[in-house]
């Protein structure tokens, strides 16, 4: 492509951008979610509607039903139960809301940092990302939520207005009401404060003070929402409960698994935003080593790419890396728009204009050889082109197996299942979301990081006396017995519940999925 053709192409392109953004804004916000809408229940999900449900029937988190997240997804899911009773479809729409607004917020720090164009490109990045298949966004979970907040507090901390600070603080708070992993977001900021001390104009008296007093209004913001929500649970007697659960079981006890494979599904599902997020990290970093960040502009893309990672640490280290990745959505969508920016910019000609070919050699005829440019483009072209594929067909497997195929097994169940209820191991969401007059679930959830929960969900389950259990077969042995170290998490700390379904209920019929027993003892 010639030069003034690229131009030509690259100025309609600015001429319509408002257009072209907020037509793909809708795609993605808006239309992209609706084809996730049917998915059966996530686990946290359904957790959270369970526990919602009881709130809304008096029974307050951290009392029947306990998990290790704080109160403010409950919240939402008890303020469901009051308008439908549908609760599960009402909260994925408010997500996809949650997630647009975000989108917003993206694109505002978007053309804070850099350009107005990096703002768009950024927030469309984000969509993306967030309703990839692998990734969980579609769900009603915790990551959406918290990131609404932490978007919003870095669109306030970038502002020349101390006075946001403690707004940003309190909306930290709130994301921290939704999830702990929130907390490495403060975090990412105060190593980003010490990090321009590397640049010999920020050792001064004067930067030093200033950078506390950011840190205690900060603070001071945080505290109200904590201290609102304490309150609450005080006046109930359940203080101890609050942070037992929100934050000291999960600090000391939660251990998430390591599994390699869903990790190279998220590498390959965003593998040319992933590409283009390191190359500006790195970049930084450089920065940051020579004790140049301020000299070369802004110093706001050192803030992002810390925000990107100690947020995406979690998700980068446990389990398969879906839904905990979301943290680092935001961030990772800005990396990746100011990695175009500066690619563009490392290549177009003074004019603006780019070339696919780079000039003859002077006395040879004929056109100029191809340029690294092309070389670079039809790499990331093709990168591009096998993440798309490879996010097409996980979606078509995805929505087949687990709409379609979950809706069969159990089905499976119905066939022999007439007359009682029903516990499913290791997890009931199925169950809870297909249910119906022939099928009563029963949902036993409870935090299992410690042995007096362990023992409360045990003798919860042997309250409801379920008169079956059925348990997929890959977790029972040929003789029936139930495997234990099969489940993917908390294997040993399940053990006790493993031991009472092995002792209380005998195999009588196998399905192609499921092992159904009845209840002996």
């Amino acid at each position: 492509m010639t030069g003034s053709r690229t131009a030509a192409v690259l100025g309609l392109m600015k001429a319509n951008a408002t257009r072209l953004y907020v037509a793909l804004f809708v795609l993605f916000a808006g239309v992209l979610p609706l084809v996730f809408f049917r998915m059966p229940l996530h686990f946290d999900e359904a957790l959270f509607l369970v526990i919602g449900d009881q709130w809304a029937n008096g029974i307050l988190p951290f009392t029947g039903i306990a998990d290790h997240k704080p109160p403010g997804i409950y919240f939402l899911a008890y303020l469901a139960e009051y308008v439908t009773e549908y609760p599960h479809f009402l909260m994925r729409i408010v997500t996809f809301l949650t997630v647009a607004v975000t989108g917003v917020l993206v694109y505002l720090v978007g053309r804070k940092i850099a350009t107005r164009t990096v703002g768009m490109v950024a927030s469309l990045l984000y969509l993306l990302a967030t309703y990839m298949p692998h990734f969980d966004g579609y769900f009603f979970i915790t990551e959406p939520y918290s990131n609404l907040t932490i978007a919003l507090a870095a669109l306030l901390l970038l502002s020349d207005r101390r006075s946001y600070d403690a707004v940003a603080g309190a909306s930290l708070a709130v994301g921290v009401l939704f999830n702990q992993t929130v907390f490495l977001f403060g975090l990412a900021f105060i190593v980003f404060r010490a990090l321009l001390v590397r640049d010999p104009a920020n050792r001064t008296r004067e930067y030093l003070v200033g950078t506390a007093e950011r840190f205690l209004t900060i603070g001071a913001g945080f505290l109200v929402p904590i201290g609102v929500t304490a309150a609450y649970f005080w006046v109930n007697g359940l203080l101890y409960e609050l942070f037992y659960y929100s934050f000291y079981l999960p600090a000391t006890s939660y251990s998430p698994p390591f599994h390699l494979y869903g990790h190279i599904v998220a590498a390959v599902s965003l593998a040319p935003i992933w590409l283009l997020a390191v190359a500006v990290i790195a970049q930084e970093g450089y920065r940051v080593l020579k004790g140049t960040v301020e000299r070369h502009g802004s110093a706001d893309v050192l803030f992002v790419a810390c925000w990107a990672l100690f947020i995406g640490y979690p998700g980068a280290t446990s389990f398969v890396g879906d839904h905990k990745l979301l943290f680092s959505f935001p961030a990772v969508g800005l990396l990746a728009a100011i990695g175009l920016q500066r690619a563009y910019a490392a290549f177009a000609t003074p004019d603006g204009s780019l070339s696919l070919t780079s000039a003859p050699r002077r006395g040879t005829p004929g056109s100029g050889s191809i340029s690294l440019l092309a070389v670079v483009l039809a790499g990331f072209v093709l990168l591009s082109a096998v993440s798309a594929g490879f996010n097409v067909y996980y979606a078509n497997n995805r929505l087949a197996h687990d709409i379609d195929g979950e809706k069969a097994k159990v089905d499976e169940v119905a066939a022999y299942v007439h007359d009682g209820a029903v516990f499913t191991y290791p997890s009931p969401q199925s169950m809870l979301y297909y249910h119906n007059d022939s099928i009563t679930p029963v949902a036993t959830f409870a935090t299992v990081y410690d042995e007096a929960t362990r023992k409360e969900m045990v003798a919860d389950v042997d309250e409801q006396q379920a008169p079956y259990l059925v348990v997929r077969n890959n977790h029972v042995a040929p003789d029936g017995h139930i495997y234990g170290d099969k489940d993917l998490y908390f294997r040993e700390q399940k053990a006790i519940l493993v031991a009472y379904l092995n002792e209380n209920y005998e195999p009588f019929e196998t399905t192609e999925t499921w092992t159904i027993y009845r209840r002996t003892g």
